[in-house]
């Protein structure tokens, strides 16, 4: 139990510091559902790298 509850708290803390972020061009940041964080790669340069 402990264990998850840290991870939980892990996790939060993480998504926390994601919102505080400046915003980049090869990395975007979403939340579709509550507690989904959803990281993307856009490298149209780098193909298949």
């Amino acid at each position: 139990m402990l264990r998850i509850y840290s991870n939980h708290c892990a996790l939060r803390s993480i998504c926390r510091s994601l919102s505080s972020l400046p915003k980049y061009e090869t990395l975007k940041l979403s939340q579709p559902k509550p507690h989904v964080t959803l990281v993307e790669l856009n490298r149209p340069t780098k193909l298949n790298a």
